[in-house]
């Protein structure tokens, strides 16, 4: 239990001790209600920088759920398609409808997935950005299968160009697979997405390997 010092002390600081004098003399409702708002401390700097805090991290965790929404909006766009245009045509040309596709709805509201700040925004893209690492390390496994061929090959040149080539198209199917799961199936941007991290995957396996044709070691380059 607070004791009388205490009480006073936490009173003097919240501005309570200097409140009830001047709603003594107070005449009426305005004067006590304008000494209850001037007695009112603002808030520290320090718990000020705290609130924003955290409705920053609110907001950065809030554009990560939206990226995951939007991920799972893809894949059921994928689904329905795939449905529509197969069991959707039976069901409709059973029903009278003609030979036509089921079209997709979408499974969340336009707010559900729209970014609005820029914490959202950043929580959205670190989410997507994630979803390319679980591929990566598949891919990582398929390039040492490459590696493996391309010893099987007599020609150095042509051991060359099979890691160049099985390396640029393991990464570039890895990031359009990712990312025709992200958009839905929309296959022209899956292919801009897969041939940019390939030629990106073939620039750094070329770069190995004209490290490898002068005897550099290994441990500093990549193929």
């Amino acid at each position: 239990m607070l004791s009388p010092e205490q009480i006073a002390e936490m009173d003097k600081i919240s501005g309570l001790q200097d409140l009830q004098p001047r709603v003594q003399q107070a005449n009426d409702m305005s004067e006590i209600d304008a000494a209850i708002q001037s007695s009112v401390k603002p808030p520290s700097k320090f718990a000020s920088f705290l609130d924003n805090l955290g409705e920053v991290g609110g907001n950065f965790g809030e554009g990560v759920n939206k990226g995951i929404a939007s991920t799972a909006e893809g894949m059921g766009k994928i689904g329905q398609n795939i449905l529509g245009q197969t069991v959707g045509r039976g069901v409709n040309m059973l029903t009278g409808r003609g030979n036509t596709p089921i079209k997709p709805q979408s499974m969340f509201s336009k707010e559900q997935l729209q970014t609005t700040n820029t914490p959202q925004h950043i929580g959205f893209g670190t989410e997507k950005t994630a979803e390319y690492f679980l591929p990566a390390t598949k891919a990582a496994k398929a390039e040492r299968a490459v590696d493996l061929l391309a010893q099987g090959i007599k020609s150095s040149l042509g051991a060359s160009l099979a890691r160049i080539g099985g390396k640029s198209a393991v990464q570039g199917l890895s990031a359009g697979g990712v990312n025709t799961l992200q958009t839905g199936g929309d296959m022209k941007q899956a292919a801009t997405t897969a041939a940019l991290a390939g030629v990106g995957r073939g620039l750094i396996a070329i770069g190995g390997e004209v490290a490898r044709a002068f005897h550099l070691p290994e441990r500093l380059y990549s193929t």
